[in-house]
């Protein structure tokens, strides 16, 4: 069936859906995708097919082949690994800066937001779910408070190899463990004890490494 592109730029919007596709597996991780076959589904010339595979090529989730198209990244227990390891440091940096540095109050309520927006998701809708990943809704939050675009965009390409990594093994029953996890860490914040808030934050990801290996080794 053919996709058609009717709002934004078409290489915006194609941009978008194909990075949702990918996340969502619905384009296997580790297959190849050309530039004829972005025009064929999207019935557009060249340009936009080959700028919105160039901009999933920057957000390091695919592999850009000059000309020709590109590979979908598939990674391995080590990538995943390395990519979790990378997003609890950046993580942790932006939760203590945040309670050190933002208002206690605004951070408290944008992350209570954030956990009921996450727990209201339909866990059957996979387009929605794969959506949560991507946006990270909790997790974001602390970087809201952070004035340093470096660190913002070093987030964000390792947000989206992240999501990558966490939609693939996820389960169900991972998804109410996530969520009280979260909720831990927001308890720590609203007693203002960053110690706890960062070990909460801490076990929160060790937690996740602990999943990321179940599913590696089934």
């Amino acid at each position: 069936m053919t996709n058609k592109i009717f709002k934004m730029s078409l290489s915006e919007q194609i941009y978008l859906s194909l990075k949702k596709d990918i996340v969502l597996n619905k384009i296997k991780l580790g297959s190849r995708i050309t530039i004829k076959d972005v025009q064929d589904m999207y019935e557009v010339s060249s340009t936009p097919a080959r700028e919105a595979l160039s901009r999933l090529a920057s957000d390091g989730i695919v592999i850009l082949e000059t000309n020709k198209g590109v590979t979908i990244r598939d990674f391995s227990l080590k990538d995943a690994l390395n990519i979790h390891e990378l997003a609890q440091l950046l993580d942790t940096y932006a939760l203590k800066y945040a309670m050190e540095n933002g208002d206690r109050k605004a951070l408290v309520d944008k992350l209570e937001e954030a956990i009921n927006k996450q727990i209201n998701i339909d866990i059957a809708n996979d387009e929605a779910l794969a959506l949560s990943f991507y946006e990270n809704y909790f997790h974001n939050v602390f970087f809201d408070f952070i004035d340093n675009e470096k660190i913002k965009i070093i987030k964000e390409i390792n947000r989206n190899e992240f999501a990558i990594i966490v939609y693939k093994a996820r389960s169900t029953r991972n998804e109410g463990i996530s969520n009280n996890e979260h909720r831990q860490i927001l308890n720590a914040i609203k007693i203002n004890d960053l110690n706890l808030a960062l070990e909460q934050m801490n076990n929160h990801f060790t937690n996740g490494r602990k999943r990321l290996l179940e599913f590696y080794n089934k």
